[in-house]
């Protein structure tokens, strides 16, 4: 694969994340950008096609289909194809099954498209797949809407990521692979994706038994109320594993390694798909079918509540606000500001079949993937 970078001084990471946080997210930026390039021009006319998008993680790993799709079905080839990212997330591009020359950035995305434009004519065979803003603001499926963006029509084998499925280095994880384990990570970067992980740990041992299974998380994926569970109860159950990701590349292979994950709506999730490893996926504000609709090696399902406004198709939440149902438990006097960074839809203290619905949707998964039944 070649690594490509457009910032070759070095800067300090306070200029970095000064610049990361620049890049333009305004639908107003995003029209603007999309007029510049026709969008509508068939796919098949391009000869060096860039893909941008700045990240999450879960969503570059969803890009990989189309980074495969368009050199081995529209003969285009993958050495004349781009991809924009932020260099945080270099790693992510190892992985992708087609190589694909990546761009890295630290200044804004308008600087970058600017600088295009000013190449025209030395462009004017390219054009830009500008995936900015377009997963975010529709209840569509994320493949479906990739394709759109192409002007072609989703084939379900392409509706999932598409990485390598074997391990891309001999570097060790985390993971010991002679104990059966799993990997839980029950917070997502968005509030109203994420769970406790005590509900998802409550319903894993009731499924298990005493059966010797590492149960690991990462440090980084705990908030408070998840972190005074496991000190009160490590010592009961050693079985439960903290562990810690220093990198991209080491929190990637950690999820390869080990048998089963089971988490929320984020990257591991995909990740597991795309390398056709056993996973299971947890859904509630938005269904399953935003995602996952498509997928083959893992198994995902949606969580009912009683709240009104679910399925609320609610992607991002700020920090600062809080979604309609929490707003009424704290009008109402229920609301435990410990439980702040979780969704209330998918807690078991303010929706009680919380316990039910995790054991019934993940019983049998867990006992075929683990051997254990």
């Amino acid at each position: 694969m070649e690594i490509i970078s457009t910032n070759t001084s070095v800067q300090s990471n306070a200029y970095k994340e000064s610049m990361m946080s620049k890049v333009i997210k305004s639908d107003d930026n995003i029209d603007e950008t999309l007029k510049r390039f026709n969008v509508t021009d068939p796919i098949n006319t391009m000869t060096s096609p860039i893909i941008l998008r700045t990240g999450g993680i879960g969503d570059l790993i969803a890009l990989s289909s189309i980074a495969y799709y368009i050199p081995n079905m529209l003969n285009i080839k993958s050495k004349n194809m781009k991809f924009v990212s932020q260099e945080k997330y270099r790693s992510i591009f190892k992985w992708f099954k087609e190589p694909i020359n990546f761009i890295s950035y630290f200044a804004p995305v308008s600087n970058w498209t600017n600088s295009i434009m000013a190449k025209k004519k030395t462009y004017e065979n390219n054009r830009t797949i500008f995936y900015e803003g377009v997963i975010e603001n529709s209840k569509k499926n994320w493949f479906n809407l990739q394709y759109e963006q192409i002007g072609a029509k989703l084939d379900p084998d392409f509706g999932r990521p598409m990485l390598k499925t074997k391990r891309i280095n001999k570097a060790p994880s985390n993971i010991d692979t002679h104990i059966k384990s799993i990997l839980v990570n029950p917070r997502s970067t968005a509030i109203i994706r994420s769970m406790r992980y005590e509900d998802i740990y409550h319903a894993i041992v009731k499924i298990i038994g005493d059966a010797n299974v590492n149960i690991y998380v990462h440090a980084r994926n705990l908030v408070e109320v998840d972190k005074k569970f496991i000190i009160a109860h490590k010592e009961k159950d050693p079985r439960i594993k903290i562990i810690h990701a220093n990198s991209l590349d080491q929190f990637f292979l950690d999820v390869f390694d080990v048998d089963l994950t089971i988490s929320v709506d984020t990257a591991m999730l995909h990740f597991r798909e795309g390398v056709e490893r056993p996973a299971i996926g947890i859904y509630g504000p938005f269904p399953f079918e935003c995602r996952t609709q498509y997928y083959k090696y893992t198994h995902t399902f949606n969580l009912f509540s009683t709240c009104d406004k679910m399925p609320c198709f609610i992607h991002v939440k700020k920090l600062d606000e809080i979604c309609d149902k929490q707003k009424q438990l704290i009008d109402s006097g229920r609301f435990d500001k410990e439980y702040f960074w979780t969704a209330p839809c998918c807690c078991q203290v303010y929706n009680n079949t919380i316990d039910e619905q995790l054991y019934n949707n993940m019983n049998d998964y867990i006992l075929n993937s683990l051997k254990l039944n």
